[in-house]
């Protein structure tokens, strides 16, 4: 009874043992917790952006007692306006009619050009007409337009810009705190804005406005929120 008793108890010793060391082996494997130091930073970016198409009507209205008479008077001057247009290196142009029968028959002709990538040629060829013809031909405002593939072009370049300008504020955030920028960790972008500037306007008489105004510029602007990680300098050595 005694021996059995005896190697009972060293059974149970050999279990205990093996029990503390189980518990010890836990012990050291459990890891630490990272603590992950982050730095959170707000920039924006700008760039300017100038139309690259441009577009203004002509309407060239006659009102006389017969269709033929109105029909040919419009026709003299369509045919002068084209001819102009032509020689300005204006090429998109979309023409349109329309008859109105009264105490006299109105025939009235719009002459479309868009799409015109050349601001100068229409600025020229649309002070020349307001110059050499009278009021029955009208020119109306040349409008400004951005075309698709370059507001894309634009606001993934402005994108860039904000990113870039974190990271710049960023660098110099933790270099005076004496700590190390380590990647960015999360990256939102706010809603990117268009403002135009200048050179928006356009008048009729007189001079044309966009003679004396700069080239029609539009500002797109984007802000972006970076979450950076940092790391004592210590750390990276």
């Amino acid at each position: 009874k005694r021996f059995i008793t005896a190697a009972r108890m060293s059974d149970w010793s050999v279990i205990r043992e093996q029990s503390e060391r189980q518990q010890n082996d836990n012990r050291l494997s459990v890891s630490p917790i990272k603590l992950t130091r982050t730095l959170s930073i707000h920039a924006v970016g700008e760039v300017e952006c100038s139309p690259d198409t441009f577009t203004f009507t002509i309407t060239i209205a006659s009102s006389k007692t017969s269709l033929e008479e109105a029909q040919s008077s419009v026709k003299r001057r369509s045919d002068y306006v084209l001819q102009v247009l032509r020689n300005s290196g204006i090429k998109t142009i979309h023409i349109g009619n329309d008859i109105k029968r009264g105490d006299t028959i109105e025939v009235k002709r719009t002459i479309m050009i868009t799409n015109n990538k050349n601001l100068e040629n229409c600025r020229k060829a649309r002070s020349f007409l307001i110059e050499k013809l009278d009021d029955t031909v009208h020119c109306s405002p040349i409008e400004c337009q951005i075309s698709l593939n370059q507001k894309v072009m634009k606001r993934e370049e402005v994108f860039k810009i904000a990113v870039l300008n974190a990271k710049s504020k960023a660098a110099a955030v933790t270099q005076s705190l004496g700590v190390y920028l380590g990647p960015i960790v999360s990256l939102s972008e706010e809603k990117p804005t268009e403002k135009k500037e200048r050179g928006f306007e356009s008048n009729r008489k007189g001079c044309d406005m966009f003679t004396k105004l700069q080239k029609p510029t539009v500002i797109y602007s984007c802000s972006v929120s970076a979450v950076f990680e940092v790391v004592p300098l210590s750390k990276t050595v």
